[in-house]
């Protein structure tokens, strides 16, 4: 075939990738103030932090906070007293993990959940396959859920306020203090009460509010929850009616029983919607989205969907899109009315529609925009007239109601409602006014506010000064920490997580999940539904007798105890009936009006504010986990950032990390700046949860606090702000570059003078380029043979170490295990979303370092989510590839290391022996993916203080032995879990492994199912067939070649944008000179 152009795209990390001024990491212990700290295996420790870096009772706590006691097998392992139960209990074996089903919300969206626990201890959290949330996956939140149990920050007994000081108390002097409080207003009908909720998903805890709006009728609800669907649900209400919730579906029919149907959907319109990363249903959403880009042959191809997408910042979603536009938030709405100007005279609008299209006011859009529109509109009409075929607009969570409603007009006449659009009543849903009401409320007769497992006076918007309002009424905060609004709360009740407590949650498909407890209360805590209850009732009842006490009523003579064991067993509940009604969209008159009072000019700068990927709104910003994972796009960690674009940057003479001064209505903040390819011109984005103080050692000084420069009316976007450069910097770390292996090509110096975008054969890749592109077409004619023909590396440099005429059995270990492990990775599904990374953390008790060791390049991930960027710097496309070990069949790091810590086994894998790593790192300087992590110290040791220490411990995975420091460790295969499939296979009386019994812990949590493990030796297996399916850099010649292939990425519609079919990284040239397969492959 002709090679396409495509294969010679230049990709790079970073601006200073792309301009040629990546410096080198060269300081090997930057910032070590005194050599004698590597003396001691103590002294180390304590002796590391720089200077200007945390004090040392603070550096010990995050230590203490990431790593614990060490399991058996490793270096220097301490003394452990072993004692034996003198009576198994009946349903335990010891050292066997046991599984129970629960569920897990955050805001508006339900994952059901399968949690791991090991001898009463919950370890590990996976998705729920029977649940339509999850269908078996999890994103990163649910992952680091598990780390907050344990957090040793968290509130552990009821504190009183005397005077300025807050006492610690017990459990009766609440009931007998607090319950005369509220047995006081009661007798008032709640006159003077105020109630801040979060999301209430709850049938059980919906009920307890009804219980209480009863018995307080004059106490008023608002509505505390930032990261909920409160715009989304409000449009739908202003098209269809009260209680009107609707849901996406990819797969134009969505999902059913946990399994994708057949039915697709061609086309699908993103409005400032993150819907594979943090909005409602997002795991959901992953995996429908990337079952319509599941290529396993030519003829797949053209079928695949298409994603449309704008936005003001780079998001995960914009990184998969196939078409993308950067505008500021403020003008998504003008893009809706232009698009519904486009397709009303080619579609059949609804009776009583034409109020709101005829209504339409003229919008001023760019040329680029109008193009834009007019292709979108095209191609969403043709996947109208097109047979079994769906279109999709979603809006995101941040854009106003009427830009909800209206996109909710244009799936109508789409013909999406019923199909990739789906209505329904929920007549049970909590009302509660907003949080700026609250504000407005407490000047005008409200003396006392419960606050429910919220934070308002942190995360309410800085317009309001809530902080300051609540400060001069009666508080009573129950939440997991002592936070901004416990601090200044008269009584502070610590609460209980889901894995302590009994609850229920309903999800917006209405699939409903009982969430039974793993553990007894770690501390003096209640769960909102059983504090709620006793307010409500003033009767204490326990949270399992008010659950099943709900569902007992409601099932009636359905109900019976074989039914309530299916539901804990299965983490659904079935047979329960939900509202029969089914909105119909009639207030076109509301939305023409809405519309109407919308306000479409731009002007001044455009400040953005989003919910963090990582921290959220800040409840997640003391889970280390989190603050250390790379953000999906810019990957910094432990901060955010001012994201500004080139243009901007350039503007107000700034460079990254610089100082700049961000104001809104009269309040300035100062913050960092990061320049972000893709970003909007004149717009800065800035990231919730950050900046918070005295709430815990991973949130304390990580980031900026820029809630208080939110306004009231639209938190989520303002015009007319402004941005200065203050002078100064901080100091921000993104780890993209660390991974980079040979010194930073200037691509101005290689580029064709006849397309600025391509480089130079020859001489912008030494070796090979990154990804692999073509064309659908080229797809369709060469099929997998694209990947070898677009070989920039000459045949004959493809050399062994070894004559294989005179060596046959040399330069490739011995593979006799009857089985040999490897692992395919589809490029075309990978999002970057970054839960494998958190799942695989979790799952091989791997430390978090801290800040300072980060900015040393430091910092111990197993998989490293590169992205990388192509095309014109200010608006480029993106692509992301996950780099793990690829157990390289004759890997360069088993040939240096001096004492054989690294070795191939007889089953293809890279194996570890933790005991004999003496440290040298020969391994990780040659290898080639660097993926290799060194403990440059031995954060087990020095904990804060014994209290602390055990309560971590329970977090680590027995079966996973805890590293110390001078010890190599890297990306295992999961050796445990192949080894407990391995004995239970032979316990069975099986020869080998059956497809699919080994789910490695990245593969488990991986919502688009991008990951697949296997045993590549048998052609049979699903890891074995995928790269014959699809072309891969790396092409399995042997059948016991047990490495990580990469699958490609194709376009489905390469007219407008040449995004093309891609193939991930093979071996570097190293690699390539000394496996046997490569040199067959070039021989043949």
């Amino acid at each position: 075939m002709t090679k396409s152009t495509d294969n010679l795209k230049a990709y790079w990390r970073s601006l200073a990738d792309h301009d040629g001024t990546l410096a080198p990491q060269h300081d090997e212990f930057p910032g070590l103030k005194d050599a004698s700290a590597l003396a001691g295996e103590r002294g180390g420790a304590t002796s590391f932090v720089p200077a200007t870096s945390l004090a040392r009772r603070k550096f010990m706590g995050l230590v203490g906070a990431s790593t614990a006691l060490a399991s058996a097998g490793c270096v220097r392992k301490p003394v452990e007293h072993i004692v034996p139960l003198s009576k198994r209990p009946e349903d335990t074996i010891p050292g066997q993990a046991v599984y129970y089903a629960t569920a897990y919300q955050v805001g508006g969206t339900v994952q059901g959940l399968l949690v791991e626990s090991q001898d009463g201890r919950p370890t590990k959290v996976e998705g729920n396959p029977r649940h339509s949330g999850s269908l078996g996956a999890t994103d990163s939140w649910a992952q680091a859920s598990v780390m907050g149990l344990y957090d040793p920050a968290r509130s552990r007994t009821p504190l009183k306020r005397n005077g300025e000081t807050q006492e610690l108390v017990d459990w009766e002097t609440v009931t007998a203090e607090l319950g005369a409080k509220f047995k006081e207003l009661r007798g008032k009908q709640g006159q003077g009460l105020a109630v801040v909720l979060p999301t209430v998903l709850s049938p059980s805890l919906r009920e307890a509010v009804k219980t209480f709006t009863t018995n307080f009728p004059k106490a008023k609800l608002f509505d505390g929850d930032v990261v909920g669907s409160r715009n989304a649900n409000a449009g739908a209400e202003l098209l269809c009616g009260a209680g009107t919730r609707f849901t996406y579906h990819i797969q134009g029919k969505g999902s059913a029983g946990g399994q994708i149907t057949a039915a697709g959907t061609r086309v699908i319109f993103s409005a400032d919607s993150d819907f594979l990363c943090g909005e409602q249903d997002s795991v959901r959403l992953q995996r429908e989205f990337a079952a319509g880009r599941d290529v396993h042959s030519q003829a797949d191809a053209g079928s695949m969907n298409r994603l449309y997408v704008v936005e003001p910042h780079f998001s995960i979603t914009g990184a998969q899109a196939d078409h993308r536009l950067r505008m500021r938030a403020s003008q998504v709405g003008a893009v809706l009315v232009a698009l519904a100007g486009e397709i009303k005279g080619s579609s059949k609008a609804p009776s009583g529609a034409e109020a709101v299209l005829d209504a339409l006011p003229a919008v001023t859009l760019s040329d680029a925009e109008q193009k834009f529109v007019k292709v979108l509109a095209k191609d969403l009409l043709a996947a109208k007239d097109a047979r079994d075929a769906h279109s999709l607009v979603i809006v995101g969570e941040r854009q106003p109601a009427w830009v909800h409603a209206l996109g909710l007009l244009i799936n109508v006449m789409l013909g999406n409602v019923g199909s990739s659009v789906r209505l329904r009543h929920d007549d049970t849903a909590v009302v509660a006014e907003p949080i700026g009401a609250l504000a407005a409320a407490l000047g005008a007769g409200i003396d006392t506010v419960l606050v429910i497992e919220c934070n308002p006076a942190y995360e309410a918007p800085g317009e309001l000064d809530l902080a300051s309002k609540l400060k001069g009424v009666t508080v009573i905060h129950h939440g997991l920490y002592n936070d901004e609004t416990g601090k200044l709360a008269a009584w502070h009740l610590p609460a209980t997580t889901y894995f302590e407590a009994w609850g229920d949650l309903e999800a917006a498909d209405a699939t409903i999940s009982i969430v039974q407890p793993l553990i007894a209360p770690l501390h003096q805590s209640k769960s909102a539904l059983e504090l709620l209850s006793w307010i409500a009732s003033d009767a204490e009842v326990d949270g399992y007798s008010l659950v099943q006490g709900y569902w007992r009523k409601a099932l009636g003579a359905m109900w019976s105890d074989k039914v309530w064991r299916r539901w804990l067993h299965d983490g659904v509940v079935h047979g329960v009936p939900r509202s029969g009604q089914n909105p119909i969209p009639r207030e076109y008159a509301k939305v023409a009006e809405a519309i109407k009072a919308a306000d479409f000019t731009a002007a001044g700068f455009e400040v953005n504010f989003h919910v963090d990927p990582k921290v959220a709104d800040g409840r997640f910003s003391n889970i280390a986990w989190l603050q250390e994972l790379p953000h999906p796009m810019t990957k910094l960690t432990w901060d955010n950032a001012a994201y500004v674009s080139i243009a901007t940057a350039r503007k107000l003479g700034v460079e990254n990390c610089d100082l700049v001064t961000v104001t809104v209505g009269g309040k300035s903040v100062q913050i960092p700046v990061w320049i972000a390819p893709g970003q909007a011109d004149d717009t800065v984005s800035v990231a919730l949860g950050y900046g918070r103080q005295n709430i815990g050692l991973a949130a304390d000084g990580a980031g900026v606090d820029v809630y208080p420069l939110q306004p009231a009316a639209n938190p989520w976007f303002v015009q007319g702000g402004t941005v200065a450069k203050a002078g100064g910097q901080r100091k921000i770390y993104s780890t993209q570059d660390w991974g980079s292996l040979s010194p930073a090509i200037d691509m101005a110096s290689t580029r064709d003078d006849n397309d600025p975008n391509l480089l130079n054969p020859g001489r912008g890749y030494p070796d090979r380029p990154i990804v692999r592109e073509t064309t659908v077409e080229d797809f369709k004619a060469t099929g997998r043979e694209f990947a070898v023909k677009g070989d920039l590396m000459a045949p004959d440099k493809l050399v062994s170490l070894w004559d294989h005429n005179t060596h046959p059995d040399f330069g490739a270990p011995a593979m006799v295990g009857k089985q040999q492990w490897g692992m395919v990775i589809d490029l075309n599904k990978c999002n970057g979303c970054s839960a494998c990374v958190v799942a695989c953390q979790a799952e091989n008790n791997i430390p978090v370092v801290g800040r300072s060791q980060v900015a040393n390049g430091r910092e111990m991930h197993w998989i490293r989510l590169d992205r990388y960027y192509s095309g014109a710097k200010e608006d480029p496309a993106a692509v992301v590839q996950p780099m793990l070990c690829q157990h390289c069949e004759t890997a360069p790091c088993e040939n240096v290391c001096p004492v054989a810590a690294t070795a191939h086994s007889p089953e293809g894998l890279n194996d570890m022996a933790y005991n004999r790593c003496i440290g040298t790192r020969y391994c990780a300087n040659n290898c080639p993916y660097k993926v290799r992590r060194f403990n440059f110290f031995n954060f087990n040791r020095d904990p804060m203080n014994s209290d602390d220490e055990k309560l971590l411990w329970m977090q680590k995975n027995p079966d996973v032995t805890v590293r110390f420091r001078g010890v190599i460790e890297k990306c295992s295969y999961c050796v445990q879990r192949i080894q407990e499939a391995k004995i239970q296979a032979h316990v069975a009386g099986e020869d080998t492994v059956k497809d699919g019994a080994i789910v490695v812990a990245c593969e488990q949590s991986c919502a688009s199912q991008a990951i697949v493990f296997g045993d590549v030796a048998d052609p049979t297996t699903r890891v074995a067939q995928l790269p014959h399916q699809r072309p891969s850099l790396r092409r399995p010649h042997r059948p016991q070649h047990a490495a990580a292939h990469h699958l490609p990425r194709p376009d489905p519609q390469p007219q407008h944008r040449a995004r093309s079919v891609r193939s991930g990284p093979g071996r570097c040239a190293r690699c390539r000179r000394t496996a046997r397969c490569r040199r067959r492959r070039a021989q043949g």
